[in-house]
């Protein structure tokens, strides 16, 4: 088949028997979604006041180069599970802009995401959702990678987990979870 084209330039290339090919040169109209990577968590991971942020392993995704004047929209979810006096809080680091639409404040602990203070004993075979969707501007169309950043912000130092309850056991009746994290290019 030939290339498909409009005003002399490609707009679709195929060879042979492959798929069509949609050029390089497309724009798409605003809010179209270009590409979409995302990842997800299995596995289990604990953190306490002392460590500070930390990041969490096996949830961070690369995004390509992007197209000018595209925006990034990042959501997902992260499950936790805290027991009394803990204030579980997260973040999505971009490997090039750094710390994007954080709240602003005056001493709290600022994130894009949390279960807010856990002040329950009981929530020991609890786990807490806590989902996060926000959209932005990046600096530049370079390749980068988003990573979860999380804190236990509370000075009691108890230990917080993603992905499943404080207490583990293999009982039928406590839940494990998965967290997400999805990363979408969408046309500006």
């Amino acid at each position: 088949m030939a290339d498909f084209k409009i005003n002399g330039k490609n707009v679709v290339t195929q060879s042979g028997i492959a798929e069509p090919v949609l050029a390089s040169n497309v724009t798409f109209p605003a809010g179209h979604v270009i590409q979409v990577v995302s990842i997800t968590k299995l596995d289990q991971m604990s953190f306490n006041t002392s460590g500070g942020w930390v990041t969490v392993t096996g949830m961070n995704t690369t995004l390509p180069a992007i197209q000018t004047g595209s925006k990034i929209l990042v959501s997902g979810v992260v499950h936790f599970g805290c027991i009394l006096d803990s204030n579980p809080t997260g973040r999505i680091r971009d490997s090039i802009d750094g710390l994007v639409q954080l709240p602003s404040g005056s001493g709290q602990l600022l994130g894009h995401f949390g279960s807010s203070y856990i002040n329950d004993g009981t929530a020991t075979y609890q786990m807490f959702p806590a989902p996060f969707n926000f959209m932005y501007t990046p600096t530049t169309t370079a390749s980068r990678t988003m990573s979860v950043e999380v804190r236990q912000g509370d000075t009691h130092n108890q230990t917080c987990w993603i992905n499943r309850s404080v207490t583990d056991a293999t009982d039928a009746w406590i839940s494990r979870g998965m967290s997400t994290i999805t990363v979408t290019e969408i046309a500006g």
